[in-house]
């Protein structure tokens, strides 16, 4: 006897009761990430009126075009993500995170909120500020990695109703779906559907739609919500065992690179991650999976939950430094502990995303130094250097593709006579030959040396191989030697499509 019926990939659940097979859909909805886009920010972690959680992102000063990150984004229920943000503005003037000034009354829910209350001085404050864009080319590039690969996501995104505000324009960059559309400045909330490719990224542009000079106000994006939506079903099957065989077999559709959890329990109640587990960490033999089950009670629910593999290495240098390795040639080495740079090029004083450690060409002392003079005590690689940081040994015998993702904060000379550089190279974990070159980094501001995210990056070249990764800095820093050089944070690698 066959019964098939379809459900939500993420999981699925079959009940067998006194040796019947009925197939019972057990899916949840995810709760949707909300992101306020805004230097006035409630308490971390306290809810709004309506009970829901955010993630706020900007610098602590009106005005300021600073491209900023964060890292696990926290949903409306509280709970931690792996879901990223990254915002790089780009032009010359007229865009930035802007003040109390760009405002306008509650939208609908998710924002809507209620005033200010003892407990959150700053009330509506999803609608007080956010990202102003008010002449051409200035823009600002939104970029959400850490989704689920060849996921839909519905994006829903709420303007700054300023009273001489402009319109804005979304445009998608990196996924499928919806292309984009109008950021209307009377609070109309601008919904879109859009699928993360197959790294698990997304990215949008966000301008104003009728750039001008006269019109400071420009447009404002304000706040956003991001929900990962139901992937399309796939049959489940369950079938009696054959002889010599007992019990049921349970059959789905799998995925390679894919690994799948059964789970049961004698109730279909309580969360599916609770259940008693079967068996784990199955591995997708796509096109479909069996496993045989053999249940003694006279009623039980089974259910296979479908996952992203571990990462192949994981490294955001809180605990201890990695296992990461340094060759250094002359000058300056990369050293492992708190940043504490201060220099012409900017300040690196912090992790990525306000974490305390990282690894860097050059701490620094700067704020203990007392009176800081000294090129080590600013944190300033010295002239020259040729210093290489390394990866722990990463596995990519066993899977079909790759990709890296960090954090950088980087401070490097512009001029066109500086030989400076900064290199990402996949090396051979056997030999230490090169492999290839994955990525060179350039200093994107002069005035600033902010934490951003690089990636994904593919490594493809060195599939099959069991691989290092290498951070190389070679330079002199410029004529004026007074850079800070590269820091390194959050190194991930994972699995992905070939």
């Amino acid at each position: 006897m066959n019964i098939t019926t379809t459900s939500p990939r993420s999981c699925f659940s079959a009940v067998i009761r006194s040796g019947a097979l009925l197939a019972t859909l057990a899916g949840a909805h995810a709760a949707p990430v909300l992101i306020d886009f805004s230097i006035a920010s409630p308490e971390p972690g306290v809810a709004d009126s309506n009970g829901n959680r955010w993630t706020s992102i900007g610098p602590p000063v009106a005005g300021t075009a600073a491209n900023s990150t964060a890292n696990h984004l926290i949903s409306s229920t509280g709970a931690v993500t792996t879901i990223n943000i990254g915002i790089v503005f780009s032009g010359n003037f007229g865009q930035g995170f802007g003040g109390p000034g760009i405002n306008g009354n509650p939208g609908p829910a998710p924002f809507n909120f209620d005033g200010p209350t003892p407990g959150n001085p700053v009330g509506n404050f999803a609608i007080i500020d956010g990202i102003y864009s008010a002449y051409t080319p200035a823009a600002a590039t939104v970029t959400f990695t850490g989704l689920e690969a060849n996921t839909p996501y519905d994006l829903s995104l709420i303007g700054g109703r300023a009273s001489n505000g402009s319109d804005g324009q979304i445009t998608r960059t990196i996924g499928t779906g919806d292309t984009g559309g109008a950021l209307l400045n009377d609070g109309t909330v601008l919904n879109l559907t859009v699928t993360s490719d197959n790294s698990g990224v997304m990215a949008f542009t966000f301008a104003d739609a009728n750039p001008d000079t006269t019109n400071q106000a420009g447009a404002t994006l304000n706040a956003m919500s991001l929900t990962q939506l139901p992937q399309p079903g796939f049959p489940l099957t369950i079938t009696a065992a054959t002889a010599p065989a007992s019990g049921f077999i349970l059959e789905w559709e799998s995925q390679e690179g894919k690994l799948y959890n059964i789970r049961t329990s004698t109730a279909l109640a309580g969360e599916i991650g609770t259940w008693e587990l079967v068996e784990g960490d199955i591995a997708g033999t796509a096109p479909m999976n069996q496993f045989n089950v053999t249940p003694v009670d006279s009623r039980r629910f089974y259910a296979v939950e479908e996952f992203n593999p571990p990462p192949l290495l994981s490294a955001d240098f809180e605990g201890n430094d990695g296992n990461f390795t340094v060759t250094t040639v002359e000058g300056s080495a990369w050293e492992y502990g708190a940043p504490d740079s201060n220099g012409l090029g900017g300040t690196v004083d912090s992790g990525n995303d306000g974490s305390v450690n990282a690894w860097g060409t050059n701490l620094g002392t700067f704020s203990s130094a007392g009176d800081p003079s000294t090129d080590v005590e600013k944190g300033i690689y010295a002239n020259p250097t040729h210093t290489i940081l390394r990866s722990p040994i990463i596995d990519l015998t066993g899977v079909d593709g790759a990709v890296l993702t960090f954090a950088e904060a980087l401070d490097l000379p512009a001029s066109a006579l500086a030989t400076d550089s900064a290199v990402v190279n996949l090396i051979n974990a056997n030999t230490d030959e090169v492999i290839a070159q994955i990525h060179v980094s350039a200093d994107a501001d002069l005035a600033a040396a902010s934490w951003n995210s690089v990636g994904p990056i593919n490594l493809a070249p060195g599939v099959g191989q069991n691989v290092r990764i290498e951070w190389r800095l070679e330079g002199t820093g410029g004529a004026s030697h007074d850079y800070l050089g590269w820091y390194i944070d959050d190194v991930l690698v994972v699995q992905a499509a070939p």
